[in-house]
């Protein structure tokens, strides 16, 4: 449990950094005649590097991963210190690049933790470490989230792309103190060997048809995922016209998705997981529309808390799924082309989202994920390997 702490404290420090280099970027290129572009531009390569995280699998899987942690947030540092360099200079679009460099090296650290938690917990206690690491650093998203909207009203961008920094150089203070030592950790890792293990990776994922048919539907949910992070910022301008609506809404949602949190270790012991996907999914799509289109601010707030809970619970238990079914040493190939095929559409949600909000306004792009969602819950309703999946306690890790 100690170790569970400590690696759960890094990944705390690094999403602080992580959120407050994303809020500032976007909030930046959002403003302006060419905002919409640029936006739409930076977006796509914030998701972009998702696209290319099953290259670091069979890596996460030979490689001792406090070595990982390390050197990148060392990378984030001096990544951050060239963006502060080009704001100083007024020359803020240069900054696109080290964008997508930041997403690459932020998408790494993430594999380390799918790959970690189920070696560090027992099986049946994944979905609790999953849930616990939710709401742990959510709880921390919610506040840098809400804060980042006011800060950015007393802070300039260069001042918060220097708090980014501090945490950066935190996590690196807290990574050389984790001790873990690494099964897996091989001293010659040959080039054949790496390519061998991504095709590995692949032919294991499209050849399991449980989860090939679970990651299916959620190429879509990331594509409209990447549309609403274009869409929100133009959605909060458009209605309410402050930065402040935009704290309250990231408090709503955040704590909605810490609720969820909350309740899914409970909820998949006492329900099978996939009416349990199948019926928060569709929830998730329905308070999502009803808050849309009431045009009300205390009933959008409202069912996009409901949204966030219900969202919370079910992409917990994906997380916990694409852990829980795969070889214990196959986590890391496995789940890192997972991670790239469910984001295959994501760079295209960027550009599609700045089209969306110019033909047909920002709320109407929001609503898309509403019925994407819908259709996903019904696919997987008309599934029968995903509406027998049984309670979490009783999902059987492939031999």
């Amino acid at each position: 449990m100690k170790v569970l702490t400590k690696l759960l404290t890094i990944r705390i420090v690094i999403n602080i950094a992580d959120s407050l280099f994303y809020m500032a970027s976007i909030w930046m290129l959002s403003g302006g005649k060419e905002g919409t572009i640029y936006t739409a531009i930076a977006v796509t390569l914030f998701t972009l590097p998702d696209l290319l995280i099953f290259l670091i699998g069979p890596i996460v899987d030979r490689i001792n991963p406090k070595k990982i942690l390390l050197w990148t947030s060392i990378v984030q540092v001096v990544v951050q210190a060239l963006v502060i360099f080009f704001i100083i200079n007024e020359q803020r679009v240069i900054i696109l690049p080290f964008i997508f460099v930041s997403a690459l090296l932020s998408n790494i650290t993430y594999p380390i933790e799918e790959v970690m938690i189920p070696k560090i917990v027992e099986g049946n206690k994944i979905v609790l470490a999953n849930g616990l690491f939710s709401f742990s650093y959510k709880t921390l998203d919610i506040v840098i989230n809400s804060l980042s909207a006011f800060l950015l009203l007393w802070l300039s961008f260069k001042n918060m792309y220097l708090l980014t920094i501090f945490f950066f150089l935190l996590a690196i203070i807290f990574i050389l103190q984790f001790k873990y030592k690494s099964d897996n950790e091989v001293k010659k890792y040959q080039v054949t060997e790496y390519f061998s293990d991504i095709k590995f990776g692949a032919n294991y994922f499209f050849s399991h048809h449980l989860i090939l048919k679970l990651s299916i539907p959620l190429v879509l949910l990331n594509l409209f995922n990447a549309v609403n992070a274009v869409a929100m910022p133009f959605f909060v301008r458009n209605f309410s016209h402050s930065l402040e609506f935009l704290g309250i809404f990231g408090l709503a949602t955040g704590f909605g998705g810490l609720l969820g949190n909350l309740l899914v270790h409970k909820l998949s012991q006492m329900v099978s997981v996939g009416k349990l996907i199948i019926v928060l999914l569709m929830l998730d799509g329905i308070m999502r529309f009803i808050g849309l289109v009431s045009n009300n601010m205390t009933f959008i707030l409202f069912f996009f808390f409901l949204a966030s809970m219900f969202a919370g619970i079910y992409n917990t238990v994906f997380a916990s799924l694409y852990q829980m079914i795969p070889k214990m040493d196959y986590i890391g190939r496995v789940g890192t082309f997972v991670d790239s095929f469910i984001a295959i559409a994501m760079p295209i949600g960027g550009i599609l989202g700045g089209l969306l909000i110019k033909g047909v306004g920002s709320k109407n792009t929001l609503l898309f994920f509403s019925i994407v969602a819908i259709l996903a819950s019904v696919y997987y309703m008309f599934n029968r390997n995903i509406v027998t999946l049984p309670v979490v306690n009783k999902i059987e890790r492939d031999c």
